[in-house]
């Protein structure tokens, strides 16, 4: 009976161990995606590519959920205004909870709280960090999968 409870218990371990693991790989492979739809869209003319990350965790805000960020790195002569405009033209953002922000970049940490950083900014003026954010806070989840996604520790 003893051996069967042990089993039991170390196979309960392994799957609190593999879900974690799963969510944590589920949540940076929708990152990477939305960077992707970021990298695919053509760059404003005049304008530069210089870095790229995807960032899947809290990031911003107060509360609990998840939050995902493709984000781009460029350098271009448009303004914060015009970015805006090109990008959200041209990147498909599915819902409510996706949106693209165009953040002017004066320092090469890419949230100003977290160890994140774009390898390439170089302290040039002009450049513009685009971000593809998508949020989910707990409680406000709209499907199983999505109550699934925010148990990633990391959007705590």
């Amino acid at each position: 009976m003893r051996k069967i409870i042990g089993t039991v218990f170390i196979i309960f371990l392994i799957m609190i161990v593999l879900s974690h693991v799963v969510i944590c790989f589920v949540n940076n492979h929708i990152a990477k995606g939305m960077e992707r739809q970021l990298l695919e869209c053509p760059i404003p003319p005049n304008s530069e590519m210089l870095d790229s990350a995807s960032i899947a965790g809290k990031m911003q805000g107060n509360g609990n959920g998840m939050q995902w960020f493709g984000i781009i790195l460029i350098k271009s002569e448009m303004n914060e205004d015009e970015l805006s405009k090109w990008y959200n033209s041209r990147v498909n953002t599915e819902g409510a909870d996706e949106e693209i922000y165009v953040i002017k970049q004066e320092a090469p940490e890419i949230f100003e709280y977290g160890n994140y950083r774009f390898k390439n900014y170089s302290g040039e003026d002009h450049c513009y960090q685009i971000q593809f954010f998508k949020n989910i806070p707990v409680g406000f989840e709209t499907s199983i999968w999505e109550v699934f996604l925010n148990n990633d520790l990391r959007g705590h």
